[in-house]
C-alpha cells in the first residue's frame, strides 16, 4: 500500500492553526493527512525558528507544504533544506528591487521583530529561483500587499482568485482551487487513489472556478532567428514536418521587441529549426542582449563555427556555444547529420576559443546508442564536466527511439564508462532547472531508464512556465517540442499577453493534467 500523502500547513503572521479550518475537511476528503502546526513567537525566535519547526515535521511519509503569507515564504526556505513533493503558496510576500510590501497600519510586532521578518523575506526572494519542486502561488485579485503584476515576476505558476484579498481562507474559491491543483499535480497523480482523483477531477474545473492561471515572466528566451539550414538531419523537426513554414530571417525589430517586453530574462538561447550562424545580424543581436546584461548562448551544427567566427561573437558577448554532435563515427555522423563532415565539426569544436564555454548535446536513438561511450571520451578529452543526452523526440521518431527498444546493456555500459571518466550525463530535464548544478540529481542519468522511459503523467517539464519559444517570424510556440502549435505572434501583439493568454494557459493545464497529446512522445515530460 502506498504511504499516505501528508500536507504540512504553515499559517501566516498573527494567526494559528485554526486559520486552515476551511481547507482541512477538503484535504481529508482526498485522503490526505493534514498537519496544521502552530508556529513559535516571532518576537523571541524569529522566522528561522519557523523554518526549523517545518523541517522537524517533514520526516516520514511523503509530504507537500502549504503556507500562507509569511508561512508561504517559510515553506520556500524549508523546501531548500528537505525533500518535499511540492509546494502550495498562498499570498507569499516576496520582494524585488523595486517593490516593498506595505506595512500594515497597525503592526502586530515590535520594530526589531519586523526588521527580522523583512530580512527573512528579502533573503527568501533572493533564493526563490533555486526552488525546483513543483510550486504554485495563489494570490487574491485585491490583495493590498501583493499586486498581481508583482507576483508574476517570481518563478512560480501563479493563480489569481477573483475578488479575494490577503486572507485567502475567506475566499469561497480557494479550497476547490487548491484541491483541483493537487489532483492535477505530479505528486497528486503519484500518491492519490485514482478513484478519488477521478471524482475530484470531474467535480470542477479551473474555468468554472473563475481563476486566472498565470505563469511568471519567462526566465529564458529560446529564439529561432532563421529557419535556414544546409542540413537535412533525419531526426530533426525541420525534416520530419515539411508542413512547418520556413520563414525569412528574424527582423531586428522583432528581436528588439522581445528584449524590451521580456523584462526579466536570465538567458537567451539562439536555437531552433535553422542554423543561427547563418543570420547576418547575429552579431548585433548578441550585442543588444549583452547591453541589457542578458547572457546569450548558441546551439549550432558546428559547420560554420570556426574559431574566427566564435572569437568575433565572444567579443560581442556570446557566453557559450553548444555543438550538436550525434556520433564520433564519420559515416554514421554523415547519415545522422544529412551529409555533414565530422572532421570539420570536430576541428571547430576543439578550436573553440579558450575563454569561451562550450558544451555538447547528443540526440540518441537506436541508430547511434553505441556511440555514447565515444562521445563521453570526446567531452572528457575536451576537459568538459558534462554531456547533455536525450532520447529521440517527436512522434515520427517513436519507432527508432530508445524507448521503443531500450538497448539496456549498451546504455548501462556507456553510463558506467561516463562514471569512470567522471563525466556527468544529464537528461533533457536540465532545461527545466534554474540552477542545474544545485539540483543536478533531478537530471543526472544513473540508469538506462533515465533516458529511455516515457511517462503517462507529468513529472518534470517546466518549459511552458519558464521558456518563451519564438520562431523567426515572431510566432510563439508552447515549447521547442511543439513547433507546429502557435499561440500568438509577438510581432503583432504583446509578449506578456500571449505568454499568459488563453491558449498558453490551456496548454499548461493540459500538460499538468496529462491530456497534452504532444507531450506523450517527449522525453522531457
Amino acid at each position: 500500500m502506498k504511504p499516505r500523502l501528508k500536507a504540512i500547513l504553515v499559517h501566516g503572521m498573527g494567526h494559528d492553526h485554526s486559520w486552515w479550518s476551511p481547507l482541512l475537511a477538503c484535504l481529508r476528503d482526498l485522503d490526505i493527512e493534514p498537519l496544521a502546526i502552530d508556529m513559535p513567537s516571532l518576537e523571541s525566535d524569529g522566522p528561522g525558528a519557523w523554518v526549523d519547526a517545518v523541517v522537524c515535521h517533514m520526516n516520514g511519509n511523503p509530504a507537500f507544504l502549504i503556507g500562507h503569507s509569511l508561512g508561504a515564504a517559510v515553506c520556500v526556505r524549508a523546501a531548500l533544506l528537505r525533500q518535499v513533493e511540492g509546494i502550495v503558496l498562498l499570498a507569499c510576500p516576496l520582494f524585488s528591487d523595486d517593490f516593498f510590501p506595505p506595512v500594515p497600519d497597525q503592526p502586530i510586532l515590535s520594530t526589531r521583530a519586523i526588521a527580522r521578518v523583512t530580512t527573512f523575506l528579502r533573503q527568501t526572494s533572493d533564493v526563490a529561483s533555486r526552488q525546483s519542486r513543483e510550486t504554485v502561488h495563489f494570490i487574491g485579485e485585491r490583495d493590498p500587499f501583493i499586486p498581481v503584476v508583482q507576483a508574476r515576476r517570481f518563478p512560480f505558476q501563479t493563480m489569481v482568485i477573483p475578488s479575494a484579498g490577503h486572507e485567502l481562507n475567506r475566499a469561497p474559491g480557494l479550497a476547490p482551487a487548491v484541491i483541483e491543483h493537487i489532483v492535477a499535480s505530479s505528486y497528486g497523480r503519484k500518491h492519490l487513489d485514482p478513484g478519488t482523483r477521478a471524482r475530484h477531477t470531474t467535480a470542477s474545473s479551473m474555468a468554472s472556478l473563475g481563476l486566472t492561471v498565470a505563469a511568471p515572466a519567462p526566465a529564458r528566451l529560446d529564439v529561432e532567428i532563421t529557419t535556414r539550414c544546409p542540413l537535412e538531419c533525419p531526426l530533426c523537426a525541420r525534416t520530419l514536418f515539411r508542413q512547418i513554414p520556413h520563414h525569412p530571417d528574424m527582423e531586428p525589430s522583432v528581436f528588439e521587441k522581445l528584449l524590451t517586453q521580456m523584462e526579466h530574462l536570465k538567458e537567451i538561447f539562439f536555437v531552433g529549426l535553422g542554423e543561427p550562424l547563418l543570420h547576418p545580424r547575429l552579431d548585433a543581436f548578441i550585442e543588444r542582449a549583452t547591453a541589457r546584461s542578458i547572457p546569450s548562448r548558441l546551439v549550432t551544427n558546428g559547420l560554420l563555427a570556426s574559431p574566427g567566427v566564435l572569437a568575433r561573437l565572444r567579443d560581442k558577448g556570446l557566453s557559450e556555444v553548444t555543438f550538436s554532435i550525434d556520433s564520433v563515427d564519420p559515416a554514421r555522423f554523415r547519415a545522422l547529420k544529412g551529409g555533414a563532415r565530422l572532421d570539420v565539426v570536430l576541428e571547430h569544436f576543439r578550436s573553440v576559443p579558450a575563454d569561451m564555454a562550450k558544451s555538447v548535446f547528443v540526440t540518441l536513438s537506436q541508430d547511434n546508442v553505441d556511440d555514447l561511450a565515444g562521445l563521453v571520451d570526446l567531452v572528457a578529452e575536451a576537459g568538459l564536466r558534462a554531456l547533455a543526452v536525450s532520447d529521440a523526440n517527436f512522434a515520427p521518431n517513436a519507432s527508432r527511439s530508445l524507448h521503443a527498444s531500450p538497448s539496456t546493456r549498451q546504455l548501462a555500459d556507456a553510463i558506467r564508462h561516463a562514471r569512470e571518466k567522471n563525466i556527468l550525463l544529464v537528461s533533457p530535464h536540465f532545461h527545466d532547472l534554474d540552477r542545474t548544478f544545485d539540483s543536478y540529481r533531478q537530471c543526472r542519468v544513473r540508469k538506462p531508464a533515465d533516458l529511455s522511459s516515457r511517462y503517462d503523467r507529468h513529472t518534470h517539464c517546466l518549459a511552458p512556465w519558464r521558456i518563451a519559444v519564438i520562431s523567426a517570424n515572431g510566432d510563439m510556440t508552447p515549447c521547442n517540442c511543439s513547433p507546429m502549435t502557435v499561440v500568438g505572434n509577438v510581432a503583432r501583439g504583446s509578449c506578456g499577453d500571449i505568454w499568459n493568454g488563453e491558449r498558453m494557459q490551456e496548454w499548461r493545464w493540459n500538460v499538468m493534467s496529462g491530456s497534452c497529446r504532444d507531450c506523450c512522445d517527449c522525453p522531457r515530460y
